[in-house]
C-alpha cells in the first residue's frame, strides 16, 4: 500500500485540474490582444462575388435516436484586395429556415460592397464587424470552472485529511 497520504493525492488531482485550466488563461490574453488590436486594423472594401443558400444537415446518434437538425445559412464570398494582393473573405447568416434564408441571399446582389478590417501583418486575417475588446475574457470561464475545482479538492483533501 501506497505511504502517500490522502490529502497528497488530492492535492495531485486538484493540481491537474488547474494545470488543465491554464492554458485558458493564454488563449483569453490572445483573444483580448487582438480584439483590441483589431480596432487599429485598416479598412478596405470588400465586392460580394458569391451568394449561397446552405442547407446544413447534422445527425445525432443511436443515443438520441438518430434525430436530424436541419438548419440553413446564406453564404456570402467576398473579395477583397490589399495592394496588389487579393484575398478573399466570407460570412455566414444564419436563418431559421429555407425560406428566410432565400430571403436573406435575395437581400444582397454580387457586386455590392461593404467595409472589411484586415490585418496589416497578416491581410488573410479578416473581421466584417469588431468584437468588443473585452469578449476575450469568456475564455477565462473554463479556467474559473476547472481552477475552482481543483482548488476545492485540495481544500476537501486538506481540511479533511489533514496536512
Amino acid at each position: 500500500m501506497s505511504q502517500i497520504g490522502h490529502d497528497v493525492w488530492l492535492t495531485l488531482i486538484g493540481a491537474v485540474f488547474i494545470a488543465l485550466g491554464s492554458p485558458f488563461i493564454w488563449v483569453a490574453i490572445r483573444k483580448v490582444r487582438e480584439d483590441r488590436d483589431s480596432r487599429r486594423w485598416p479598412q478596405t472594401l470588400a465586392t460580394l462575388k458569391d451568394i449561397e443558400v446552405i442547407k446544413r444537415i447534422r445527425e445525432e446518434g443511436a443515443e438520441k435516436n438518430f434525430v436530424q437538425y436541419v438548419s440553413y445559412f446564406c453564404d456570402l464570398t467576398y473579395d477583397y484586395r490589399v495592394g496588389e494582393r487579393d484575398f478573399t473573405a466570407q460570412t455566414q447568416e444564419t436563418a431559421g429556415n429555407r425560406e428566410e434564408a432565400v430571403r436573406m441571399a435575395a437581400g444582397h446582389k454580387k457586386g455590392d460592397t461593404r467595409p472589411i478590417h484586415y490585418n496589416p501583418d497578416q491581410p488573410d486575417r479578416y473581421r466584417f464587424a469588431l468584437a468588443s475588446p473585452f469578449a476575450g475574457f469568456i475564455w477565462l470561464l473554463p479556467f474559473a470552472g476547472l481552477a475552482g475545482f481543483g482548488y476545492a479538492i485540495i481544500y476537501v483533501g486538506r481540511s479533511f485529511y489533514g496536512s
